[in-house]
């Protein structure tokens, strides 16, 4: 990423996040991917730092901060593809207050609302299966957004526009020049106030990535990185309005460098708008989980469970949640077969019962699906016609997220599939593949739990052997398994 400068002007990015359906072409696109390798690359050219809204603030509320995002931001983007319902409400607020700085963009230029669709938007290049084309055409749309940017920077301005109310990307100033009304300027003050603001979260935002990145190379002990994170917290939480966006993203921080008493303290210093967000419910409850399970304190895990099936009440079951849900029987399932208590079988029952209902919830997310797997193995010869029907589809969808966005867990979850497959070659490619990509402390020893799981129940353990050796290495590069 280009280095961020304090004098660049803040562009703001209204669009939706993670993978989601196109629903004219029933397309699968990765929108963190388009943001990541179109959207940015061509904001920055433009000479403007990129501010993401989904990305940022994940919690799926419009609040005053996220507002002031949309509205301060001298310049905006909005992809329109998917019309998204979030996306075009932030889209009219925009239009509601920024006379000719928003640009439109999308990944399907022939299915654009009515409502927009006389305004231009440009369009980025995606194949049939939702992927971004590389190369030329991908280079060609980094250009034009660039070029629309900058184009916008000089509507409006009478040093290039003599009659500034001639060109105007918003509906709403188009109708109402005929009644005369001026175009609403907000404070100097609280312009520049915005701005530091975007500086400091772009600042912040760096800081926690640095205290990551050198903790997983090694170069940071835990109680270092922890100590490092408290401070940052202290700091973001002494503000009377303290930024939402980061402290959404120091939560997870936290989790990367397994520092579960601070997520379970940070949650409780949280501000109750962000407390009460789905995506922050169920981060509480893996901190839960984890330190339950960290301390053997049954209690905070039964308290995890409770927050998710709450999560599931409220907000709807969703792929994440059934998998968070799956884990906990799961390990409940490993406690009792380990003390040949009773209710081992039910606890298994519970974990497969958690995890197929979240693939079949979403079966491109393939945590719950490749879980599911490795439990009906666990099943042998009753669960082996599942297994045998599931595994095709994770293991599709693993490989089709690692054509778009290569992360630690596609690759760890070809490898799995691969000791279930006893494909030794496989399973070391994918080994080797997986272990540059450990980005938080808990991935490798959640791998090497889930191949232990495979290597004791296997009918035929000597087939499996080369797995060992996998196991143990991630094991050994675990700090917290």
């Amino acid at each position: 990423m280009s280095e961020t400068h304090d004098d660049r002007p803040a562009c703001f990015v209204i669009m939706p996040f993670q993978v989601k359906t196109e629903p004219a072409t029933g397309r699968s696109i990765d929108f963190d991917v388009v943001y990541r390798d179109a959207i940015r690359p061509g904001v920055e050219r433009a000479g403007m730092n990129p501010m993401r809204g989904g990305e940022q603030l994940p919690i799926g509320i419009i609040h005053d901060q996220f507002l002031q995002q949309i509205v301060m931001s001298p310049f905006a983007v909005a992809d329109l593809t998917t019309a998204n319902a979030n996306v075009f409400y932030e889209f009219g607020v925009r239009h509601a207050v920024k006379p000719r700085t928003t640009v439109g963009i999308t990944g399907n230029d022939k299915a654009i609302p009515f409502d927009v669709s006389y305004l231009q938007a440009v369009a980025y290049p995606l194949d049939a299966m939702g992927n971004l084309v590389r190369g030329e055409p991908l280079e060609a749309f980094i250009e034009a957004l660039a070029t629309a940017l900058k184009q916008r920077a000089h509507l409006g301005d009478s040093r290039f526009d003599p009659e500034p109310w001639r060109e105007t990307d918003s509906p709403l100033f188009r109708l109402m020049q005929g009644y005369n009304v001026k175009i609403p300027e907000l404070p100097h003050l609280r312009s520049d106030a915005f701005i530091a603001m975007a500086n400091s979260q772009s600042a912040v935002e760096r800081e926690m990535d640095a205290i990551r990145e050198r903790f997983i190379a090694g170069q940071l002990s835990k109680d270092d990185a922890v100590e490092q994170l408290d401070a940052l917290a202290d700091r973001l939480l002494a503000s009377q309005w303290p930024n939402l966006v980061n402290l959404s993203q120091l939560f997870i921080t936290y989790r990367a460098v397994s520092a579960w008493p601070q997520m379970l303290a940070l949650h409780e210093r949280m501000p109750e708008v962000l407390r009460a967000q789905r995506v922050t419910r169920e981060q509480h409850a893996f901190a839960l989980n984890r330190q339950g399970e960290t301390t053997k304190d049954a209690a905070l895990v039964a308290e995890a469970l409770k927050v998710l099936e709450d999560v599931k009440e409220r907000f709807g079951a969703d792929a994440e949640t059934c998998g968070l849900i799956g884990r906990i029987h799961k390990r409940r399932w490993e406690a009792a077969r380990k003390s040949g208590d009773i209710t081992e079988p039910a606890h298994l029952e519970e974990a497969i019962a958690a995890y197929r209902q979240g693939f079949e919830l979403d079966p491109r997310d393939y945590y719950p699906g490749v879980n599911l797997c490795t439990l009906l193995a666990a099943t042998g010869e009753d669960g082996k016609a599942e297994l045998d029907a599931t595994v095709p589809v994770v293991r599709y969808a693993a490989t089709r997220h690692i054509g778009t966005s290569a992360d630690y867990w596609g690759h760890a979850t070809l490898l799995e599939l691969a000791v279930l497959a006893r494909d030794a070659k496989a399973a070391q490619r994918q080994h080797i593949k997986a272990v540059p990509l450990i980005k938080e402390d808990f991935q490798p020893g959640t791998t090497a739990n889930n191949l232990t799981i495979i290597l004791d129940n296997a009918p035929d353990p000597d087939a499996l052997a080369f797995a060992v050796p996998i196991r143990d290495d991630l094991v050994a590069r675990a700090r917290s398994a």
